[in-house]
């Protein structure tokens, strides 16, 4: 049995990677008579806009379309290694292009179609979804968000297949969503081996793992140390604190901030103090900590809440 990862882009964590913006064509949603509900739907060929202050350079995956997006020689790259055809559209980029890439050409890309590459079903119980419903006219799904979210992070809960179900593709979606990609480790085999940039590829025995960068796959050490099963591995609760505080500036800020969440009860009393007692200045960085972790039921103090407002908004 292969390993099997989540595989998307890695923007949020690629410094130079230009974002798409919005794709331009978008349809209008169109809700379910029944359940009143859009399907997630791959529509055709794509026209996408970028944001003009970022980007230096030209990735493999692109970030910010809600769509899983790679360019052509991923796609080719792939499609040789695994020896399977990938069901995909054009994804066309209109002008402007991102300011530092006007004299760049950027590469043909392409909107992968998940819908078409159902190839597993998920375990929604063991993977920690609680309250799962399929429509029974559109066959969207829905659940509980506030419980699911509180028992997958308690019990880092793992994307788990239903036996039986998996069809042996190397790169495929489930029932979960037709833009929830997973792979096997022959596709993240296959990245690495043509260098192909800005793909993020999680364990799925880590769950989300949102705030991960996912597994070096492109450095010199291989294979890569073991993944993390939670964000705050590998570190203490003061180590975490100490590169939190040191500001943004500090590489391993996000990292810390993603630590801090994770840790969330542990953490909670340490973050209230550092909140307290930091310069005025600084104290908008421990606030936005606690506001996450009020938006997960955590009852705050005072002048926690205080804070959060008058630091705030940070969604």
């Amino acid at each position: 049995m292969p390993t099997f990862f989540r595989i998307g882009d890695n923007s949020i964590h690629t410094r130079g990677t230009p974002c798409v913006e919005r794709i331009l064509n978008r349809p209008p949603p169109k809700p379910c008579p029944t359940c009143r509900r859009s399907k997630f739907e791959a529509y055709g060929p794509l026209h996408v806009k970028f944001q003009r202050d970022k980007g230096v350079k030209w990735p493999d995956a692109l970030g910010g379309a809600t769509r899983f997006i790679l360019s052509e020689r991923a796609l080719e790259s792939l499609r040789k290694d695994l020896s399977v055809d990938i069901p995909v559209f054009p994804a066309t980029i209109e002008p402007p292009l991102p300011k530092k890439l006007e004299g760049t050409p950027p590469p043909a890309y392409f909107c992968v179609n998940g819908e078409a590459m159902t190839a597993a079903e998920l375990d929604f119980e063991a993977s920690g979804y609680v309250a799962v419903e399929f429509c029974g006219k559109c066959g969207v799904r829905t659940h509980d968000i506030t419980a699911t979210s509180k028992k997958r992070h308690e019990e880092s809960r793992p994307y788990a297949f239903k036996e039986n179900t998996w069809t042996g593709a190397e790169l495929f979606t489930t029932n979960l969503s037709s833009g929830a990609f997973f792979c096997t480790d022959a596709v993240l085999e296959s990245a690495r081996r043509h260098q192909l940039t800005n793909l993020r590829f999680i364990p799925v025995e880590a769950g989300p793992s949102h705030g991960s960068k996912g597994i070096d796959y492109l450095g010199r050490k291989w294979p890569p140390a073991p993944f993390p099963l939670r964000p705050s591995d590998g570190k203490t609760l003061d180590k975490w604190l100490e590169l939190y505080d040191a500001g943004p500036a500090n590489k391993q800020w996000y990292d810390a901030y993603c630590a801090l969440l994770d840790l969330y009860e542990d953490a909670l009393p340490a973050v209230l103090k550092r909140m307290r007692t930091c310069p005025k200045e600084q104290r908008g960085r421990w606030s936005r900590v606690l506001d996450s972790y009020w938006t997960r039921g955590a009852k705050l103090p005072t002048d926690a809440l205080e804070a959060i407002e008058e630091d705030g908004p940070f969604h």
